[in-house]
């Protein structure tokens, strides 16, 4: 239900949907509703912040293809090893998993809201070893402050959620 809400309001492609639901019942049923609940607030927030601005960064050309939906290469991408995880979860149960999980979901969730929003910073970015020298604009390796700070403050509302939802 939930994906194909996503699909219609471009979220996702048809391929994306596919995936994102066999994604969603993997960690629903290996790892239970508030594994779940981390994985759609990641899922949200982060589709949203990809259509922020959306045609600002079309303009730059350095926008998510497709409209911003994301496709099965995106959902396994930032989904795969927390499915597998789940699935371990499931299997042999343990802390562990629970803490890798985390650790997976909010790593993809920085990853994304860096980017999303580094994109848009007014300072050119630098390459993230050394000599730091700067780089074009939505190039691999390219960081702004802008998009650490963003990064940043997505794994802390991260940790917050998981704190709250008791894991």
């Amino acid at each position: 239900m939930l994906t194909l809400l996503a699909y219609r309001i471009r979220f996702l492609d048809a391929s994306g949907a596919v995936s994102a639901s066999l994604v969603g019942l993997l960690i629903y049923y290996g790892g239970g509703l508030r594994w779940f609940g981390t994985l759609v607030f990641f899922f949200v927030v982060s589709s949203l912040v990809t259509k922020y601005r959306y045609s600002e960064k079309r303009k730059m050309g350095i926008v998510q293809e497709k409209g911003g939906a994301r496709g099965w290469t995106n959902v396994l991408a930032n989904g795969g090893f927390a499915s597998f995880l789940a699935l371990n979860e499931l299997a042999y149960g343990g802390d562990y998993y629970t803490v890798a999980f985390l650790g997976a979901i909010s790593t993809a969730f920085a990853d994304t809201l860096g980017t999303e929003v580094g994109l848009l910073s007014k300072n050119e970015p630098r390459s993230i070893i050394p000599p730091f020298r700067k780089l074009v604009r939505g190039q691999s390796g390219a960081v702004s402050g802008l998009g650490l700070l963003a990064g940043f403050l997505g794994a802390l509302s991260f940790g917050v959620l998981a704190a709250i939802l008791g894991l």
